[in-house]
């Protein structure tokens, strides 16, 4: 975030976004403390800001990676949750599978629309092969299978799964395999 669009924002009172949680040194209450926060000031090397809670006087600098967006009517938005205890603040980073397969999504729509389809039809199938539709091919009845001739960037679309731990690789032989692993199969429905 850049924090030259919060600087008029110094001085102000803000609410968080997770809602901040509250803990106590022996217990963790686990409910939500929808406090305000001041803005105190924006500091520099490393770019952060520096917000005190209004109802207990702690403070808690946040480096910019910790910040999605400021929103009016006075919200600041998290990439973290913030949990306040009697005398200090603990930040745990909040990460989130939706944001990982919207991004997907936007990536390879057609792929994933027609994974869906067949993840719908054969919800126990995990393993895919790719290939072009002129190939022969012997298949083994199990596998779904994905073509070059309807998405082009087929391998690179695959990479990217792999890369994102939803697939495997498991060539074995001269047609590119892979398995669907768990958290993919779950999002596409099966």
């Amino acid at each position: 975030m850049n924090l030259s669009q919060l600087q008029q924002q110094v001085g102000t009172r803000l609410k968080l976004r997770p809602v901040p949680r509250r803990s106590t040194a022996t217990e963790d209450f686990g409910e939500t403390q929808d406090d305000e926060w001041t803005l105190d000031e924006i500091l520099t090397q490393p770019n952060r800001l520096r917000l005190t809670n209004v109802a207990n006087g702690v403070s808690v600098e946040l480096e910019t990676d910790n910040i999605r967006e400021y929103r009016s009517p006075q919200f600041l938005i998290l990439r973290c949750q913030i949990t306040v205890t009697d005398q200090d603040v603990h930040l745990e980073p909040e990460y989130s599978d939706n944001d990982r397969f919207k991004r997907l999504e936007r990536q390879m729509p057609a792929l994933l629309t027609e994974m869906r389809a067949d993840i719908a039809t054969h919800p126990f199938c995990r393993e895919v092969v790719l290939l072009k539709r002129d190939w022969s091919y012997w298949a083994k009845g199990n596998e779904l299978s994905y073509y070059f001739d309807d998405h082009p960037d087929l391998l690179s679309q695959f990479h990217i799964l792999e890369n994102n731990g939803l697939v495997v690789e498991v060539t074995s032989n001269n047609t590119t395999r892979y398995r669907i692993l768990e958290d993919l199969a779950r999002y596409l429905g099966g």
